[in-house]
């Protein structure tokens, strides 16, 4: 039998969960928004309509919070990649599908590629790890690509490079629009051209 000591812990647990969760998403969207250099724990608490303390509560600082978001915008970024592709998946379905899973967040991630070496080291770290773990998912499409004498590594790399181009300068490429769902599949589709092209040259 559940005692009432047990019913009011789990309800306290749940409601800082549910706080936390809020707090992220809240933390995001302000990130979006204003960018994450710019972004304050008080307008990140306005928000998500909770006490400014919350945030150091939960985050013990905004540097704790910055690298919270980006670690759950990994996680949630490897998941959507690991739904969407099985063992065997083209390179092109594989590519798509990281385009697709940035393009979801696209403001946010553009905020993180622009000011990514101005951030925290914290926060750099954390950012290191979610480029590390979408080399990860993209390993086998690269593996399947490479070229003779060019590491799947370098490849990742030069793909990575190529999308925060276009992420960094979006105005230029698509004025008032996704830059990810608009050039996408051009990006794909010239990538992997090229790539074939290189690779014709080299047999």
């Amino acid at each position: 039998m559940v005692n009432d000591s047990t019913v009011k812990k789990e309800g306290r647990q749940d409601r800082k969960e549910e706080t936390r969760r809020v707090l992220l998403g809240a933390a995001r969207r302000v990130f979006a928004r204003d960018g994450v250099l710019a972004a304050t724990a008080t307008s990140v608490a306005q928000e998500a309509d909770r006490a400014h303390g919350s945030v150091f509560v939960h985050f013990g600082s905004l540097g704790g919070l910055i690298s919270a978001v980006i670690e759950d915008f990994g996680l949630a970024l490897a998941r959507d990649l690991q739904e969407r592709t099985q063992a065997g998946a083209s390179a092109a379905v594989v590519l798509g599908a990281h385009l697709d899973g940035v393009a979801a967040h696209e403001d946010f991630y553009t905020r993180l590629v622009v000011e990514g070496p101005l951030l925290p080291t914290e926060a750099r770290q954390s950012l290191v790890g979610v480029q590390s773990t979408i080399s990860h998912h993209l390993s086998p499409a690269f593996e399947s690509l490479a070229l003779p004498g060019v590491p799947p590594a370098f490849l990742f790399n030069l793909w990575v490079g190529i999308v925060h181009r276009y992420l960094a300068d979006r105005e230029f490429f698509s004025p008032g629009a996704s830059v990810l769902r608009s050039r996408g599949p051009e990006l794909v589709t010239q990538f992997l051209t090229l790539l074939s092209i290189s690779k014709g040259g080299n047999e």
